[in-house]
């Protein structure tokens, strides 16, 4: 054990750890470790402060339970983190004010990367996110053996003043099918929609206001029934003429 001028301890070494600032550094050949021993239904507590910026003393820490076995992490005092002991993690938005809870991001140079990768162990049906809100379930992403659905609540329990879609093909007529490339990739055409367009028709679809602030964003699944409407009705047109032409031929 080492105690220099500078009020810094060593433990196995001479050398100050990872940073110079480093005020306690432990090291060993082997495995190396710190225990914090407390009773069976109290918490064992490494807590950070801070005396030269004014905040909190402890404003950091990492925090076990013995009495609820849950792991925590903190910042500004405030509970970030916990995984508890059915190996879930719960990450709650801080203090910053952040839009994200969780932001993900990849630092690897080349070839395949993942931001997030998830995997279940049977190749039968199994969820991989549920989305909740206030409500409770509102989505969910789900595999099977071969294949992905990402799913949005649409139980008829959860629906009242349901009614038929009447005027199918007329607002079809009214959605602007295009062509286009998106400027960060010009070598790539797609087909499909400028949401502002869409908007006009199928309001649900798009998220965000035309020129506003944040980009808008289109769910063309939403498109779906209304196109479904559409055809439904074009193809009683056509079986409808289709019986009147027999009729002439007959």
């Amino acid at each position: 054990m080492r105690l220099d001028s500078s009020g810094r301890l060593m433990l196995g070494t001479t050398t100050e750890g990872y940073s110079s600032a480093d005020d306690l550094t432990i090291a060993t050949a082997g495995n190396t470790g710190i225990t914090l021993r407390s009773g069976t239904t109290s918490l064992g507590t490494l807590a950070f402060s801070d005396a030269t910026s004014g905040s909190g003393e402890y404003d950091g820490f990492i925090q076990y339970s013995h009495d609820t076995r849950t792991m925590t992490f903190g910042t500004v005092a405030t509970e970030v983190m916990k995984i508890t002991d059915n190996k879930r993690i719960g990450i709650h938005q801080g203090a910053s004010g952040a839009a994200e809870s969780l932001q993900v991001s990849p630092t690897g140079g080349s070839g395949d990367e993942y931001c997030i990768a998830t995997q279940v162990a049977k190749t039968t049906a199994a969820f991989h996110f549920r989305i909740l809100n206030g409500n409770g379930v509102v989505g969910s992403i789900k595999t099977n053996g071969s294949a992905t659905s990402y799913n949005t609540s649409s139980d008829y329990r959860l629906k009242e003043n349901v009614v038929n879609i009447a005027d199918g093909i007329t607002r079809v007529k009214q959605l602007q099918p295009r062509r286009f490339n998106f400027i960060t990739d010009n070598t790539t055409t797609l087909d499909g929609f400028l949401a502002h367009e869409a908007q006009t028709v199928v309001p649900e679809s798009v998220s965000g206001e035309k020129d506003g602030e944040e980009m808008q964003s289109i769910d063309q699944a939403k498109l779906v029934p209304l196109l479904t409407a559409a055809l439904q009705e074009a193809i009683v047109k056509i079986e409808t003429l289709e019986t009147k032409v027999a009729a002439l031929e007959g």
